[in-house]
């Protein structure tokens, strides 16, 4: 029995052979599928085949998914469909921890598959000639994560989240780690508000500095992560925030000009 699946994997040519008196786990079945791809011969088992029967088998027996979710999406990273296996995770509730840090690992080794803008879906997939590309939301995957923390305890966490974007731009060039503190900014009521400024950034907005900012303690020049915030701000009409940042950033030029600008609206 033994010798049949030894030569199974160096014939590569039994592959519809399930070995069922030996193969007792999907992890084994796996193993032994992953070991009869050839390339580049497509004729016989390739990386793209043995994906897409993993995926279509989970795919048609949602019931069996639904009970054993972990058990599909180690399916999924064994056979390398990282960004569906990090997609199906984050959809359950009690795996979406797992989901995250999942993904962080995967893109800090670079093996990831991120999306170019942060307003698509989580999971985009690609038509190509072969097969269809699938790229993950990695802004909105951590962004969102990040939504059941609590700002007043539970901000540095935010932070280091948010942190982990500052290599990444868009597709417009807009950097994922500034959008975020910005969007942060905007969605806030002005309790939280008032508090994030000072925390964050070490200004009130009445214009008041204050000696603690989380950002000093991040590898970043904090005078340039908080003058482009403010200018993420300007550009999408924020121009109050945006002047108390640009003043927090020691950029008067900027400041005075918002300030100026409000200052005539304000007297017309």
């Amino acid at each position: 029995m033994g010798f049949s699946v030894v030569l199974s994997i160096l014939s590569a040519y039994d592959v519809n052979n399930m070995h069922e008196l030996i193969i007792n786990s999907i992890d084994d079945l796996l193993w032994l599928r992953l070991s009869q791809i050839v390339f580049p011969n497509q004729d016989l088992m390739s990386l793209n085949k043995l994906q897409k029967l993993v995926y279509n088998e989970g795919s048609a027996n949602r019931s069996s998914f639904n009970e054993k979710p972990i058990q599909f999406a180690m399916c999924l990273l064994l056979t390398g469909q990282f960004e569906t296996a990090i997609d199906l995770l984050n959809q359950i509730e009690q795996f979406r921890c797992h989901a995250v840090h999942i993904g962080i690992f995967l893109h800090e080794s670079r093996l990831l598959s991120t999306a170019s803008k942060s307003n698509s879906p989580m999971l985009i997939t690609t038509s190509t000639v072969e097969d269809p590309l699938k790229s993950i939301n990695y802004q909105r995957l951590l962004t969102s994560y990040t939504e059941k923390c609590r700002y007043d305890t539970e901000l540095w966490q935010i932070v280091n989240y948010f942190y982990l974007l500052k290599q990444i731009r868009q597709k417009d060039g807009e950097n994922c780690f500034i959008e975020s503190l910005a969007v942060l900014l905007l969605k806030l009521d002005e309790n939280d508000l008032d508090n994030l400024l000072e925390r964050l950034f070490g200004m009130n907005r009445q214009g008041v500095p204050t000696e603690a900012r989380i950002l000093d303690h991040l590898d970043i020049d904090t005078s340039v992560v908080t003058a482009n915030v403010g200018l993420y701000l300007e550009k999408h009409g924020n121009l109050e925030l945006a002047a108390i940042l640009y003043d927090r950033a020691k950029k008067t030029r900027q400041a005075c000009s918002i300030y100026n600008r409000l200052l005539s609206e304000a007297i017309r």
